[in-house]
């Protein structure tokens, strides 16, 4: 939060300010992804999990689980498929980028094509 302010340069936020909320989530989101030593899927689970039961380096640490593959029997309740959601739209951005469409993975060959064009931050 402190960040945010200084980034912004002023004393209070205001949340319903898309700048000042956009600048608050950019900077939980790096928050997130130092607690989980860069782990683009752990980061963005936590992120959206928040500090609900703990947040995620609780449940984690509760359980034993190290990684995103081991925590999700874990969770429950708690959103688990937002980290594939968030990647999967970075990735059909990416290709309507390059390719200007967003080919049928099965057709062809496609899926290397894809695969080639990358998720970002992976």
């Amino acid at each position: 939060m402190e960040l945010a302010k200084e980034r912004l340069g002023v004393e209070q936020l205001d949340l319903n300010d898309p700048r000042h909320n956009a600048h608050v989530a950019a900077a939980t989101l790096r928050h997130y992804f130092a607690e989980m030593r860069g782990d683009l899927f752990l980061g963005l689970l936590a992120y959206n999990i928040g500090p609900k039961n703990g947040g995620l380096l609780s449940i984690m640490k509760q359980y034993g689980a190290r990684d995103f593959a081991t925590i999700q029997p874990y969770l429950q309740n708690l959103p688990r498929d937002y980290p594939i959601r968030v990647l999967t739209a970075a990735l059909a951005a990416r290709l309507w980028r390059t390719e200007g469409a967003l080919p049928r993975y099965e057709q062809g060959d496609n899926a290397l094509r894809i695969q080639g064009v990358g998720i970002p931050g992976l």
